[in-house]
């Protein structure tokens, strides 16, 4: 299951997605957090929705990826279901101590803000189109949306992930940028000490999205992690 981020919906995946397509059984939700109706729109709320999504996708444990404020609502779901995943790969998940994002902040999120803030999101600007950063503002422009965007990074902000992620045991693979900007990459290096089962992987020349900036690199350190994770569970279990 390949879970949206605040700003971006799941084409942020399809680099990635398509290839383990024909591999895996794969679930990709269409929509960015910033568009979920407000009773979702905190972290507890998208926290409820992925178990639902899980309920209605995987019987088996399920493989998790997930980028950006996903990261964290799939660790804050791993701490209190763990017997519902089979395994975490995620990069740029905020929570520990966060670098500064132009354009995030203000009450709303503008058009010229959006493309500043793509140009600090990617060490290779060219990875994403100006047309694609078009379409994801004008997918969260509407005021409902703009609110959503404030009361998630706020509450990304306050989520104590340093208090708990000792509480995390799922097999988990960081991928993260080594330019990220938004959300560097020192932090998770010492808190991969406080994270049982996890291993952590820097890509170079790669800022907050690794897996649209370098999606073949990303694969290579995946691939072997998901062939850990079958190998270690019993045949009946699914990668979702």
């Amino acid at each position: 299951l390949f879970l949206p981020g605040l700003f971006a919906g799941g084409w942020i995946w399809e680099r990635v997605a398509s290839p383990l397509a024909l591999e895996l059984q794969v679930v990709v939700p269409r929509h960015p957090y910033a568009l979920h109706p407000r009773p979702q729109a905190s972290l507890e709320g998208l926290v409820a929705h992925l178990e639902r999504l899980l309920e209605r996708h995987a019987r088996a444990p399920a493989l998790l990826f997930a980028n950006s404020l996903g990261g964290l609502v799939a660790l804050a779901f791993a701490r209190r279901r763990p017997e519902r995943l089979a395994g975490l790969v995620l990069s740029g998940a905020p929570g520990l101590s966060e670098g500064r994002a132009p354009g995030i902040g203000g009450r709303r999120l503008t058009r010229e803000a959006a493309h500043r803030l793509a140009s600090h999101l990617f060490y290779d600007r060219t990875a994403v189109s100006d047309a694609a950063v078009e379409a994801a503002f004008e997918t969260i422009r509407a005021p409902a949306a703009q609110r959503n965007i404030v009361r998630l990074l706020r509450e990304s902000r306050r989520a104590g992930l340093t208090g708990w992620l000792c509480e995390v045991r799922v097999p988990t693979l960081l991928v993260w940028g080594a330019e990220d900007r938004v959300t560097p990459v020192g932090p998770w290096t010492a808190a991969c000490r406080d994270l049982p089962e996890a291993e952590l992987r820097i890509l170079r020349h790669c800022g907050h999205s690794p897996m649209l900036e370098r999606p073949e690199a990303f694969l290579r350190l995946v691939r072997p992690f998901l062939d850990r994770l079958a190998r270690d569970r019993e045949p009946a279990a699914a990668l979702v």
